[in-house]
């Protein structure tokens, strides 16, 4: 293997490297959000009138149209499963949701995994830490009111720094070997 193939392979690992973590960037969770709960529950949705929201979210479809005597046509279907949904997805969000043992546990994992991936299997160990970290800080921002937060995100930043720095690390370290057991001697 030549010179220009190494650097080659080192460029084509570290930007495969950095096109898995573009995605994973931490979401915010801003005001509008918590906007958009109110708003949720305090509208009337129009196809579902007689039933309160609060109702109609523990109601299964069967239930929904016993209580509205006639059957639910496609965009009402649609429309009570999306509500549901995104119901679900706001109560994740909303500022009562006590996420703080998670938050815990992912800064946790991504700081052992992190440092333990440095030093060995880099390549595993650190993909499993960036994961854990960027979900600790989503939750880290998402409940800045837990206790502690701030040090559970640095062990969080803690962590994915480590899984990046053992992923190239490693994947340097792996090449090397690869090289050298081809028998391609460098001056």
């Amino acid at each position: 293997m030549k010179p220009k193939s190494f650097i080659i392979s080192v460029l084509f690992f570290s930007s495969l490297f950095f096109l898995l973590i573009s995605d994973c960037r931490p979401a915010t969770v801003s005001a509008p959000i918590y906007q958009e709960i109110d708003t949720t529950t305090r509208q009337t949705w129009t196809p579902f009138a007689p039933l309160q929201l609060s109702e109609l979210l523990n109601m299964s479809r069967k239930e929904v149209e016993q209580k509205l005597h006639r059957r639910l046509n496609f965009k009402e279907r649609l429309t009570l499963f999306l509500l549901k949904h995104q119901a679900k997805r706001l109560q994740k969000l909303s500022p009562g949701n006590d996420d703080c043992p998670k938050l815990k546990k992912k800064a946790e994992r991504a700081n052992f995994f992190g440092i333990f991936g440095f030093f060995f299997l880099g390549m595993i160990f650190g993909i499993v830490a960036i994961v854990n970290g960027v979900q600790a800080i989503q939750l880290a921002e998402a409940n800045p009111d837990c206790p502690e937060v701030e040090k559970y995100r640095k062990k969080a930043t803690v962590g994915i720094v480590f899984g990046v720095l053992g992923i190239i690390f490693w994947s340097i370290f792996l090449t090397w070997v690869i090289i050298q057991a081809a028998g391609v001697v460098y001056i």
